[in-house]
């Protein structure tokens, strides 16, 4: 009996919460983490295993509740991994990961674990990313969890039907940035960096980059800058808004030393903060999330 209740100790712990009235309308997971401390990721995998019960019935999707209902939750305590990344929605074709920084999406010349192997590790199963984003840069990759569906998603993705919002935090007074910024974008593959021209130059292509809000910090001279990734090419944003003179926080790569060095910034102040659906089309409907996923950056 003893032995019993220390492996339940060890391994995790049993949540009882009522719902009260400023939780109602509000799923599982949101009711979970806000209230009672609890990862999100421990979260969904007590759904998918059934070990969460609403009103003593087991449930294992991710469903809204209502004033008065009875949550009881059986969550293993999280491994190191899940410091890494975080569930934030999933469906039966999809699963949505908020990145941290530092994280490769996918095997690199670091030989560090991978986004995709922690995560298959974890599931045990082979999920595959429909996008990426730099290792240095946190934030939202959609992963398909069907391989049927793998290139439909990416398609999907390619063709605008969700808006990609990034967060991140410049150098100056950016607020003059606000609208459609256009440029000429060539990448130099063998120096992992790209170069953003004026005009259009030989095998350079077309950059769109939108800002759409700016809140300028005269404390420390930077902007917060909410981005709409129109086109995605690589180290778009971070190049772009150095060509237009205001480099990231923390970005080594376009950024200057002497200025990252008066910010305690492990990496790069640049987060994938929302997907917003942009004119879902019927074919794509019934196993895409219709709704705003939304992050909060979490800058190291």
């Amino acid at each position: 009996m003893f032995f019993n209740r220390l492996l339940f100790l060890i391994l995790g712990v049993m949540i009882k919460y009522i719902v009260n009235k400023k939780d109602e309308n509000k799923n599982i997971v949101r009711i979970l983490s806000s209230n009672c401390n609890v990862d999100k990721n421990a979260i969904y995998k007590a759904l998918r295993k059934k070990d969460v019960k609403i009103n003593g019935k087991r449930v294992s999707e991710n469903i809204t509740l209502n004033q008065g209902d009875v949550i009881e939750a059986y969550i293993f305590i999280t491994n190191e991994n899940t410091t890494k990344y975080s569930a934030v929605f999933e469906n039966e074709y999809v699963i949505i990961f908020n990145k941290m920084q530092g994280v490769p999406v996918v095997d690199d010349s670091n030989n560090e674990k991978s986004l995709v192997k922690l995560i298959n590790e974890e599931y045990k199963s082979v999920y595959e990313p429909c996008h990426r984003i730099d290792r240095n840069t946190g934030g939202l990759i959609i992963f398909s969890k069907n391989r049927n569906y793998t290139d439909l998603i990416k398609e999907a993705i390619n063709n605008r039907f969700y808006k990609k919002i990034y967060n991140c935090i410049v150098w100056g007074n950016a607020e003059n940035l606000i609208g459609v910024h256009k440029a000429w974008h060539f990448k130099d593959g063998e120096k992992n960096r790209v170069y953003i021209y004026d005009v259009k130059k030989k095998y350079s292509k077309e950059i769109i980059t939108e800002v759409t809000k700016a809140v300028y910090n005269p404390a420390n001279n930077t902007t917060s800058l909410e981005i709409n990734l129109i086109t995605g090419r690589t180290h778009q944003i971070r190049a772009h808004l150095a060509f237009l003179g205001h480099s990231i926080i923390g970005d080594g790569k376009y950024g200057t030393n002497d200025i990252n060095s008066r910010f305690n910034k492990k990496y790069q102040a640049l987060w994938s903060c929302a997907l917003i659906p942009n004119n879902i089309t019927e074919e794509y409907a019934f196993f895409l999330p219709n709704k705003i996923i939304s992050v909060q950056p979490e800058y190291e």
